[in-house]
């Protein structure tokens, strides 16, 4: 395995470490409300002399008012064919993140049962109601900026058709706008009652997760556009939308048993920062840290064997606002394999070791 570690390196300090044709130049990036300033992405191997440097850099500038040597860092880890046979599990590091978030469109979340220390905890009591126009058309497996995981229905139809174990997906929801995007009451129309009895005929309930599914696919794209159709005419709404028809989402939920994460994992800022004070860990044991420093490695004896896990604990911080304390997602070698079948880009996995 090799790691490789980026930063973004605020152009008016690079030449104090780096040549001007080191790196490469990003342009301006908005920090600090208005102000904006340029960055370089520089990437280097620990066992780089320059290393070590970078966080001496950092920590010199931060005593500045709004000071920085790098604004923002990564890493990179590459690993041989034959590490990546051998793997038993992976972790779903990131994928493309989008906003409004789901609090910001309906969905309802309880606040009261959350750690008062870290923010983790709460719960969401509502389904998950989004801006479906808003997430990004070319993706299958997105997140808002609050961590909420959505999936197409092009790559549901492959893992549901897998049968992946420890996940079920339910539709996400359109933030209501108008009456035109209200839930279909199904058995009120011809159409909508027929389609009752066809998924019926061939044993799915309504409203299950696998009805959506069933739904939402091409076979039956004419009658549910009838229906659609007929609903509306009942509701007396007319349709005057010129945009086209909303895309098909599903929440990612995850079932399984979670999973801990194991002592020998390293939590910190920053690659120079392990956070030796505990300010991102939480006494109760909720979150693990701010963020993952190495390889993530796992509790043998915790995980179940499902295809999908979340750990119990979690990382990040509670932010003003929207954002909290998040789960790390472990997918199985089969479902990696699936993603890279169906050509699903934009994410970030490496492995994670079970000890």
């Amino acid at each position: 395995m090799q790691e490789i570690y980026e930063f973004r390196v605020q152009e008016q300090h690079a030449s104090r470490l780096f040549a001007p044709n080191e790196g490469k130049k990003l342009g301006w990036t908005k920090l600090f409300g208005d102000k904006f300033v340029t960055v370089r992405k520089i990437e280097l191997s620990a066992d780089d002399p320059k290393f070590k440097r970078v966080g001496e850099l950092n920590d010199l500038i931060k005593k500045e008012p709004n000071g920085f040597f790098f604004a923002g860092w990564n890493i990179h880890r590459r690993y041989a064919a034959e590490e990546i046979k051998a793997a038993e599990l992976f972790q779903l590091r990131n994928a493309p993140a989008f906003e409004p978030t789901g609090e910001e469109c309906g969905t309802v979340y309880d606040e009261t049962i959350e750690c008062l220390t870290c923010g983790a905890g709460r719960k969401q009591v509502s389904p998950l109601r989004l801006n479906l126009r808003k997430i990004p058309k070319a993706k299958d497996l997105v997140r808002t900026i609050a961590n909420e995981w959505v999936v197409s229905q092009r790559l549901v139809n492959a893992l549901v058709d897998a049968n992946m174990s420890g996940v079920e997906f339910q539709p996400v929801h359109h933030q209501l706008n108008s009456r035109v995007d209200e839930p279909m009451e199904f058995e009120k129309t011809a159409a909508g009652r027929e389609i009752i009895q066809s998924a019926a005929d061939v044993g799915i309930e309504l409203h299950s997760a696998k009805f959506y599914f069933w739904l939402n696919r091409k076979e039956q794209r004419e009658i549910v556009n009838a229906a659609h159709k007929q609903y509306l005419e009942l509701l007396q709404v007319k349709d005057t939308r010129s945009t086209s028809p909303l895309p098909h989402w599903y929440q990612l939920i995850v079932k399984s048993k979670p999973v801990k994460i194991a002592q020998v994992t390293k939590t910190g800022i920053n690659p120079f920062d392990d956070d030796a004070a505990g300010k991102y860990r939480c006494p109760f044991g909720h979150t693990a840290g701010f963020t993952l420093l190495s390889e993530l490695y796992i509790e043998r004896n915790s995980w179940d064997g499902c295809d999908i896990a979340y750990t119990s604990q979690l990382v990040g911080e509670k932010g003003d606002g929207l954002i909290r304390p998040r789960p790390l997602i472990l997918i199985s070698p089969r479902i990696r394999e699936i993603l890279i079948k169906e050509k699903v880009k934009g994410l970030d996995i490496e492995i994670a070791h079970l000890v």
